[in-house]
C-alpha cells in the first residue's frame, strides 16, 4: 500500500529474440482502510497499515453531525478531554506520503465515564437538617448521597438531581460524615467521593417548663390572662436588666407584633448547680404563655435552650417573675441533649420549701403574687410599692400583681393573702 511503482514491457519473438524494454510507466497504489479499530474513553487503537505515512481520526458524540478531527503518525491516538457521560463514535483513515487517503472506517463506539464530585460542603445547619453541596458534574443525570453519624458503620442513602440536597431527620448535636457519587443516564457511576463532615446544632439542653402566676390565673378557663399583650404593654426587651436581678441577657423582639398572642409576661429562668444550689450556671429570660409553658424568645418555640449545662449533670431550676415569689425546683433535673421537663403546677411540693406555691384550683398550683420588689419576701415593702404606683393605668408596673395593666384595688387583693410569706433563702436578694 501507499507505494509508487514503475513498469516496462518488451516483446519476445518465437525464435526467442526480444525487443528493448519500453520506457517506464509509473503508478501508485492507494491506502488501505485501517482494520481492528477499538476505542476507550482516552485512547483509539487500530492495526497499522503498511506504508501509511499518517492517519486521520474523527470523532463526535453519537447523534450529532459535526466531527472533531485529529492526526497521528502512529496507530494510536490519544483523545483530548471529552464530555462526561456521553456516547461517542470514532473513525480512522490512513494517509499515504502522496496524500492519497483511504476511506474512513466504520465507527467504533464508546462511552465516557464520569468524574468523582469534589468540593463537598455543608450549610444552613439546624438541629435536624443540613444543606449539602458539591461540584456540579457535566452530564450527570443524578447524584447518590450517603451519610452517617461519625463513628458508625451504616450509611444512609439519599439522592439528588442537582448538586445541592437538604438532608432531614438528623439527630441534634451530632457529628456526621457524607460522600457523593455522580451517575450517568446509562447508570455508569463515578464512585464515591472522599467524605466531608458536618455537625448538627442544638447541643443545648432544652428546658421545657410549666409554671403559673397566681395573679394572672383565670379559674374559669384554667389559663392565665394575657391583658398585657392584648394592650401592647409588654416591653420588647427583657425587663430583668435592673436591680435586683441585674441580668445582662439581650433577649428581645423587633416589634410588638412579633410577641405571640398567648404571652402573659416575661420570666427569668436560672439553672443552678445541684451540688451547690447557690451557684447559678446559666440564666435566660423567656416568655411565659397562658397555658404555663415557657417559650424561647429567639425561636418562639416552647422550651428554652441552655447551652452551658453539662450533659449528665444535675441542676435545680429557678423561675423568677417581677412581682411573684420566685421558686426553685424541689428536685434536680439532669441535663441532656434535647428536652428536659419540669412542671411546677402539679403540686405545691414541686417547689423547694414550705408554702412556696399557692393552690389556684384543685390540683393546680401557682407562684404567690405580691412580691412587688422581687426580693423573695412579701411584706410591707411590697405594699409601699403598690401604694406608690396606685391608680396608674395602661402601664407595665411591678405592683400590677394581677397583670392587667393597671394598679388598682385588685392588685392589693392579690397581695394581701400572701403578706408575710417568705421565699427560701436561695432565691432571696
Amino acid at each position: 500500500d501507499c507505494t509508487d511503482y514503475e513498469v516496462q514491457v518488451q516483446s519476445v519473438c518465437t525464435s526467442g529474440s526480444t525487443s528493448a524494454f519500453t520506457t517506464s510507466a509509473t503508478f501508485s497504489t492507494g491506502a488501505s482502510m485501517p482494520t481492528g479499530l477499538t476505542a476507550t474513553t482516552s485512547t483509539v487503537n487500530w492495526t497499522a497499515v503498511t506504508g501509511a505515512a499518517s492517519y486521520n481520526v474523527q470523532y463526535r458524540p453519537v447523534g450529532t453531525t459535526t466531527w472533531t478531527s485529529g492526526t497521528t503518525g502512529s496507530n494510536v491516538y490519544t483523545l483530548p478531554a471529552l464530555m462526561d457521560c456521553t456516547d461517542y463514535e470514532v473513525q480512522v483513515q490512513s494517509v499515504c506520503i502522496s496524500g492519497s487517503t483511504s476511506a474512513f472506517t466504520t465507527s467504533a463506539n464508546f462511552s465516557t465515564g464520569i468524574i468523582i464530585p469534589n468540593t463537598l460542603a455543608s450549610s444552613n445547619l439546624t438541629a435536624t437538617t443540613a444543606d449539602l453541596s458539591w461540584s456540579a458534574i457535566a452530564g450527570a443525570a443524578n447524584y447518590q448521597i450517603e451519610y452517617r453519624p461519625v463513628g458508625t458503620t451504616t450509611w444512609m442513602p439519599a439522592s439528588a438531581t442537582t448538586n445541592v440536597s437538604t438532608i432531614s431527620n438528623l439527630t441534634p448535636c451530632t457529628d456526621y460524615e457524607f460522600r457523593v457519587e455522580a451517575v450517568c443516564t446509562s447508570g455508569t457511576a463515578s464512585g464515591f467521593s472522599a467524605v466531608s463532615t458536618f455537625s448538627t446544632v442544638n447541643c443545648a439542653t432544652i428546658l421545657q417548663l410549666k409554671v403559673f402566676l397566681e395573679g394572672a390565673y383565670n379559674t374559669v378557663n384554667s389559663l392565665m390572662n394575657t391583658d398585657l399583650k392584648n394592650n401592647n404593654l409588654l416591653p420588647l426587651t427583657q425587663p430583668y436588666g435592673v436591680a435586683p436581678w441585674s441580668y445582662s441577657g439581650s433577649e428581645s423582639v423587633g416589634s410588638a407584633a412579633m410577641i405571640p398572642t398567648n404571652v402573659v409576661d416575661w420570666v427569668l429562668i436560672e439553672a443552678r448547680d445541684a451540688a451547690n444550689i447557690n451557684t447559678i450556671v446559666e440564666q435566660k429570660a423567656a416568655f411565659l404563655l397562658s397555658n404555663g409553658d415557657v417559650m424561647d424568645v429567639a425561636s418562639l418555640t416552647t422550651g428554652v435552650p441552655f447551652a452551658n449545662l453539662v450533659t449528665g449533670n444535675a441542676y435545680r431550676i429557678v423561675v423568677r417573675h417581677r412581682n411573684h415569689l420566685a421558686v426553685m425546683s424541689a428536685t434536680a433535673v439532669t441535663a441532656a441533649i434535647g428536652s428536659t421537663f419540669y412542671d411546677f403546677t402539679t403540686a405545691a411540693t414541686q417547689a423547694e420549701g414550705i408554702n412556696q406555691q399557692v393552690s389556684v384550683r384543685t390540683g393546680v398550683y401557682a407562684l404567690h403574687a405580691g412580691d412587688h420588689d422581687s426580693n423573695g419576701i412579701i411584706n410591707v415593702m411590697d405594699f409601699n410599692l403598690y401604694d406608690d404606683q396606685l391608680s396608674t393605668i395602661n402601664t407595665y408596673d411591678d405592683a400590677d400583681g394581677n397583670l392587667n395593666g393597671s394598679v388598682l384595688i385588685g392588685d392589693f387583693n392579690t397581695y394581701r393573702p400572701n403578706a408575710s410569706i417568705i421565699g427560701i433563702q436561695e432565691i432571696r436578694y
